[in-house]
Parts: C-alpha cells; structure tokens; sequence
C-alpha cells in the first residue's frame, strides 16, 4: 500500500509546479483502493490533461501496479482546493 501511495505522489508531483501545495490521502477496503488527490485549481489543468489523458495515464500506471499488489480496483479522484 505505501508503494502504492508514493507512486501517486510521485506521479502528481512530477505534473504541478508548486510540489508542496499536493496532497494525496487513500482509504483501502478489502482489495480496493481509492486516493484523494488535492490540487490547487491553477494546477488542476495540468493534472487532469487535455480530455483527461494524463490523469487516465496515471491511473493506468497506478491500477497495474496495483494488481502485483493483489489489489483489483484502484480509484484516483482529484479535487481542487
């Protein structure tokens, strides 16, 4: 779960500017996972991508490493704050 949860924030941080404005909190339940990533709005474009692509990217990354980790469902849900 903690490699889990680095991944994401590495990956978040690696898109904004301002690094220490990120904040990622994750909840598991059985085999599902569900990270709360929270991004000023001025960052919220770069997160998200153009139609979604680079947050549907992160996902992807995140959700095959999460099956070598025995979990099935990974949810990322970014919220501006």
């Amino acid at each position: 779960m903690d490699e889990l949860y680095s991944t994401v924030k590495f990956l978040i941080r690696c898109l904004v500017d301002d690094v220490d404005s990120v904040d990622v909190e994750s909840e598991v339940n059985g085999n599902r996972v569900k990270f709360i990533v929270k991004v000023p709005d001025e960052e919220m474009g770069k997160v998200l991508g153009q139609g979604g692509k680079t947050i549907n990217a992160v996902r992807a990354v995140v959700s095959t490493l999460a099956r070598s980790k025995g979990k099935n469902k990974v949810q990322i849900v970014v919220e501006s704050v």
